[in-house]
């Protein structure tokens, strides 16, 4: 390599170690609410990286107020979790901390996307090695879940959503935006609106779910469905004009209470649509025909839910 190459190398690399950190965040910042526009990532998700990123800067901040991005190490990370508590620990968790380092290992790839970086330097950010399998629920999980969504205020409405959630493996964003008209009892097909990716699909709807759920439109104050019928299918309100959707952040609150209370402190709401992938399987639906009922994107996402069926030598019954 000529002594000019080297040159020009070397002004690269010191241009780089030079780049602020704080830029490389507020430009990241910009990028994810393009992906937000366009729809490549969903506002949970989106929200979910900006709050830690904003979090973290302020750590910085505080602390490493002249740090670039050629300086930012593990151990600077792991400085800024130790100032960080977990819901049920002062600590967090291997899978909270892993998430995090996703993210900064994704802000890392941007940056020399986009020339601010001359180098990957994910290297730097390795994850905590620990078992990524979906947690799902096992069936006296299931009965004990749903026992005490019974004894939650308006508990007829949750026992719905749990079991909606159940039996059709929908993502939780998902499940807040479904319409009356959508969950047509004619043609026995949901249709999921807003999916990732703002991708719309029909997905099949079973006897179950229509009976649960013509019964809680009942009790809500709709005693017939009809396709003219407008409003949130979870609603806040009473009878056929149902203007307040019960909002994803309410459903999560409410889960995590009712998990709290049953002791399962290590499910989540997508726990349910991780049973709902696992229950498939076990009964026979094609992955191909399971991974379009999910929305996935990528088939491999739903290979992912195959690892289980050997580890368990429980039967689960099907859908």
């Amino acid at each position: 390599m000529s002594e000019a190459n080297n040159s020009n190398l070397d002004l690269a690399v010191s241009i780089a170690k030079e780049t602020s950190i704080f830029k490389v965040i507020t430009d990241y910042n910009s990028f994810l609410s393009k992906q937000l526009q366009s729809g490549v990532k969903s506002p949970m998700t989106i929200k979910k990286y900006k709050s830690f990123l904003n979090h973290l800067s302020r750590f910085l901040k505080n602390n490493y107020d002249q740090l670039t991005l050629g300086e930012l190490n593990e151990t600077i990370l792991l400085n800024y979790f130790s100032t960080c508590s977990g819901r049920k620990s002062i600590t967090l968790s291997s899978t909270t901390q892993n998430n995090y380092v996703a993210i900064i290992n994704a802000m890392m790839k941007y940056a020399l996307h986009y020339d601010l970086s001359p180098k990957d330097y994910t290297f730097k950010f390795p994850r905590k090695i620990e078992s990524q399998l979906p947690r799902y629920l096992q069936d006296h999980q299931i009965q004990s879940v749903l026992s005490n969504a019974l004894q939650q205020t308006h508990g007829y409405r949750y026992q719905a959503i749990i079991l909606f959630l159940l039996h059709t493996g929908c993502r939780l964003s998902e499940v807040s935006n479904i319409q009356i008209n959508d969950f047509n009892v004619e043609d026995n097909r949901i249709l999921i609106r807003n999916g990732l990716g703002h991708v719309y699909r029909y997905i099949p709807m079973s006897l179950e779910v229509k009976e649960v759920i013509l019964d809680y439109l009942q009790l809500t104050g709709v005693s017939e469905w009809n396709p003219n019928l407008e409003g949130f299918l979870f609603s806040q309100d009473y009878g056929t004009n149902r203007q307040k959707q019960i909002a994803p952040r309410s459903i999560q609150h409410m889960c995590k209470t009712i998990f709290d209370k049953a002791g399962y402190t290590n499910l989540t709401v997508n726990s349910f649509r991780h049973t709902f992938a696992v229950r498939c399987l076990k009964a026979g639906m094609p992955i191909y025909h399971l991974s379009q009922i999910m929305g996935h994107s990528n088939i491999l996402t739903t290979c992912n839910y195959v690892q289980l069926i050997p580890r368990d030598s429980n039967h689960i019954g099907g859908m």
